[in-house]
C-alpha cells in the first residue's frame, strides 16, 4: 500500500540517485547511436519496480498531487545533440476532480549559443505527433575560462505533456528485458534536434502507481 506524507516521501528506492553527479565534458558532436539502446541498468527495471519506487509529493499548499520517477533512475547520460543530466515522468493528479495529466521532463546540458526549442515529435503508433514544449532553466550558463575560446555550457528543462491514451500505448510496447527505447525529438528554432528515449517501463510504472493512489483516494 502507499501511504503519504504532507511533504514529500519516497516509496522505497531500489537505486542510489546520482541527481549531483558532476556535468560530463560534451563532444562537439553526440554520436546518433547514443539513443540506439537504453542504458543497461535502466532497461533492467521493470514496471513493478518504477512503481514501487516513484516519490509522491503531497503538498497541501499545492492543488496537485505529484508522482514522480525522477528518483528511480537518476543518472547522466549521452543522447543525440546534449547530455541529459536527467529524464524522467510525472504525474499530477488534482485534488479538487482528481484528473490525471502526464509530463516528460529532460534537463538538458549542452554547449552554447543557448537554443530555443519549438516542439517535440514522436510517433504514437504510426502517426507522427508534433506538440509544443515548455523551457525552464535548471542552472545558470557559465564559461569555462580555460578554454582558448572560452566555450558555454547551458542548462535547460524541457518539459512536454503526454494524453493517458498515449502514455497507455507507451505502456503497452514494455518488453522484459529489451533495451528499445520510445525515440522522441527536441527541434530547435533553427531545426536543429536533440533526439532522446523512455524507457517503457517507466510509463507502466507510473500509471500503475497512480490507479493504486486512486485507488486509495477513493
Amino acid at each position: 500500500m502507499i501511504t503519504r506524507s504532507r511533504r514529500r516521501q519516497r516509496i522505497s528506492r531500489i537505486c542510489t540517485p546520482f541527481a549531483g553527479a558532476a556535468f560530463a565534458c560534451l563532444a562537439a558532436a553526440v554520436p546518433a547511436h547514443a539513443v540506439e539502446e537504453l542504458p543497461q541498468k535502466l532497461a533492467a527495471l521493470s514496471p513493478a519496480e518504477f512503481a514501487d519506487s516513484v516519490e509522491v509529493i503531497d503538498d497541501l499548499l499545492e492543488p496537485d498531487l505529484v508522482v514522480s520517477t525522477q528518483d528511480v533512475y537518476s543518472k547522466s547520460r549521452s543522447l543525440d545533440g546534449a547530455r541529459a543530466q536527467d529524464v524522467y515522468i510525472l504525474a499530477r493528479i488534482a485534488r479538487s476532480e482528481g484528473d490525471v495529466s502526464y509530463h516528460v521532463v529532460h534537463d538538458l546540458a549542452y554547449w552554447a549559443p543557448r537554443r530555443s526549442f519549438t516542439h517535440v515529435q514522436f510517433l504514437d503508433g504510426s502517426d507522427l505527433v508534433l506538440r509544443d514544449v515548455a523551457i525552464g532553466e535548471t542552472g545558470q550558463e557559465y564559461c569555462d575560462v580555460d578554454t582558448a575560446i572560452g566555450e558555454c555550457r547551458v542548462f535547460q528543462t524541457l518539459s512536454f505533456e503526454l494524453s493517458a491514451e498515449e502514455m497507455r500505448r507507451l505502456s503497452e510496447s514494455y518488453a522484459a528485458g529489451s533495451r528499445e527505447p520510445w525515440r522522441l525529438r527536441f527541434k530547435d528554432e533553427h531545426g536543429q534536434d536533440v533526439t532522446s528515449g523512455l524507457a517503457p517501463a517507466e510509463a507502466s510504472g507510473l500509471m500503475q502507481a497512480v490507479l493504486q493512489l486512486r485507488k486509495e483516494a477513493s
